[in-house]
This record gives C-alpha cells, sequence and structure tokens, in this order.
C-alpha cells in the first residue's frame, strides 16, 4: 500500500517499504516546473503571435494565440543572441579604412630585419648556406673518420658554421644599455620607477643579441673577457665551467652606484626544422640602498633551420623580481 504525502508538508511520499516512489512525485514536480517558469519569464515581454491556418472557404484565417512559456523564453533569448552579434559586427576604424589598409600600416612600422611570420629573420644569405650545411659537413668528417679507422662519432663543429666570436662576447653586448637606464634606476626613489628603468634596460638589449645564426665559439675553461663602456662602466667576464658551458660576470657602473652579477649557461635541442636554445642561470641588479632586483632569461628558437626562412624568435616568460619591496613584473 503507498502512503500519499501532504503536498505542503514538503516531505517525500513513501511506500510500506519505507522506500521512495517516483511515480507519485509527478504532479509535483510539474508545479514546481510551472513555478520556476513564471518567476524566469516576469521579465519577458509577454507577446502574442499569430497563427496563419486555412479556413473553411478555403481562405487565411488568423487566429490570435498566446506564446507559452518556453516559446516566450526561446523569443527572449533569440532577441538578446542576434542583438549583441549586430551590436557586435559593427566595427568601424576611426578613419574609415579598411582592415588592409590597417595592416599595412601596422607592418610598416616593423622592423626591417623583422620576419614575416614574426621574429628576427637571417639577413645573410652566406649564413643561411653556412648553417644549412652542417649535415654534409659532419657527414664527411664522420667518412673520413670511417676510412682511417678512428670513431666515426668523435666528429667536431665543422668551423665553416661558425662566427669569429666567442659567447663571451656576445654575451657582453647585453650591457650596452646599461649606461642609460641604471643611473636613472639607481637615482630613482620610487621603487616601481627603477624596476621600469631595469626592466627596460634588458628587454632593449635582446636585439643586440639576435640575429646571431652562426654558432659562437666556444671559450677556453678560464678564458676571460674585460669590458670598459663609454661611460666608465666596467664588465669582467670568465668562462667558469667547459661542460656544460658556463659563464660568469660581474659589471659595475662608473661610481658604483650599482652593480650587476650573475651567470649564464645554454643548452640546445633540435626539433624538426629547428633548433631550441635554453638559457639557464639568473642575473642580478645590485643598487647602494639594498634593493636587489634579480631577472631570468626567455628562451631562443631557430625556426626553418634547413628549408624555408631561417628566422630568430625569443620565447617564454622573462621575470623581474623586487623582493625588498614585494614587486614582480
Amino acid at each position: 500500500m503507498v502512503q500519499t504525502a501532504k503536498a505542503n508538508t514538503g516531505t517525500l511520499p513513501q511506500i510500506s517499504s519505507g522506500e521512495f516512489d517516483p511515480r507519485d512525485m509527478v504532479d509535483q514536480v510539474d508545479g514546481y516546473c510551472e513555478d520556476m517558469a513564471a518567476a524566469a519569464l516576469q521579465n519577458l515581454p509577454q507577446d502574442e503571435y499569430y497563427d496563419h491556418s486555412d479556413g473553411e472557404d478555403g481562405g487565411i484565417e488568423e487566429q490570435k494565440k498566446q506564446r507559452g512559456w518556453l516559446g516566450k523564453m526561446g523569443k527572449g533569448l533569440y532577441r538578446r543572441t542576434v542583438g549583441s552579434k549586430k551590436e557586435a559586427a559593427v566595427v568601424k576604424t576611426s578613419d574609415g579604412r579598411d582592415d588592409e589598409d590597417v595592416k599595412a600600416l601596422v607592418m610598416g612600422c616593423r622592423s626591417p630585419m623583422a620576419c614575416e611570420s614574426g621574429g628576427v629573420a637571417c639577413q645573410s644569405t652566406e649564413d643561411m648556406k653556412a648553417c644549412r650545411s652542417v649535415l654534409s659537413l659532419m657527414i664527411k668528417q664522420m667518412g673520413r673518420n670511417l676510412l682511417s679507422g678512428g670513431n666515426v662519432m668523435n666528429v667536431s663543429f665543422p668551423i665553416q658554421c661558425c662566427q669569429p666570436k666567442t659567447t663571451l662576447e656576445i654575451g657582453a653586448a647585453m650591457g650596452q644599455f646599461f649606461h642609460l637606464y641604471m643611473p636613472r634606476a639607481a637615482a630613482a626613489t620610487d621603487p616601481v620607477e627603477r624596476m621600469k628603468n631595469v626592466v627596460t634596460c634588458f628587454i632593449a638589449a635582446m636585439p643586440l643579441t639576435s640575429g646571431n645564426f652562426l654558432k659562437p665559439l666556444n671559450p677556453l675553461l678560464g678564458e676571460t673577457l674585460q669590458v670598459e663602456y663609454g661611460d666608465g662602466s666596467q664588465l669582467w667576464m670568465e668562462q667558469t665551467c667547459h661542460h656544460p658551458p658556463v659563464a660568469a660576470f660581474l659589471l659595475e657602473g662608473a661610481g658604483k652606484e650599482y652593480s650587476a652579477s650573475g651567470f649564464l649557461q645554454f643548452s640546445v635541442g633540435f626539433g624538426y626544422n629547428k633548433m631550441l636554445v635554453t638559457p639557464q642561470g639568473e642575473r642580478s641588479v645590485h643598487f647602494k640602498d639594498g634593493t636587489t632586483i634579480t631577472c631570468d632569461c626567455p628562451n631562443d628558437r631557430i625556426l626553418n633551420l634547413f628549408w624555408g626562412q631561417m628566422c630568430h624568435e625569443t620565447l617564454g616568460v622573462q621575470t623581474f623580481t623586487d623582493a625588498v619591496h614585494g614587486i614582480r613584473c
């Protein structure tokens, strides 16, 4: 025997065994749905529509019918959706130019060294040919070692594909904007303004080390490099590890109002028609008031290594941190 629960008590109907019987909940669920629909549609327009049907004399008889709650909700959603799409579609440039003209203006502001797909394109066809001859030159060395009875895998990197600079010399280019921004950062009393100058200094130096498609020479263990910039600031670098190659550096301002130190390490990986360079290490800028701003290094990628337009891209995330003032960029 089924026990029927009263509607105003809110209890669920029970059968004799104490289990819930869903069949007796149909009327209650219908009532709840009607109440929810009325509450949801109270702000929607209560309009009407016309149903065209054939009359007895073959003509068209218009019958005015009240739209149901589901139809009202569907029509309201349709109006809102269509209206938002129309508003979003009306997008015009301020001066009436079309998309092609705007794109031409944007592309016209790019560097002449920029690649069409992004990054810095290789400007020298000779360097491109040298880079793409690496595999053939290394295979020739392996063949000569095999004929002479030597170790086939004992192959050196072809010198024809190297540039006449070491990694220390290329790394020294990172300090060429220090004389412009680091004195401003040292004189700034606002920590946010100081962070702006430090970030600008490192970002501005990125193009100076980009576009080196030929491999730099590996410094000898213990090899050093000393650089004096035009404003009197000095840089000292040393190759502290041969494998993996690690270089340490120290740069001091002319008045010693700031100093930068750290180490750099590079690892190289190859993919499908591309080369990935992952710099590791940390760079720190120290100021007289005790503030230290540290930054890491983004990743580099050379695309179209063997065919296509060779280009260099800087990818990833570079983070600047001022632990003293709790600023991170």
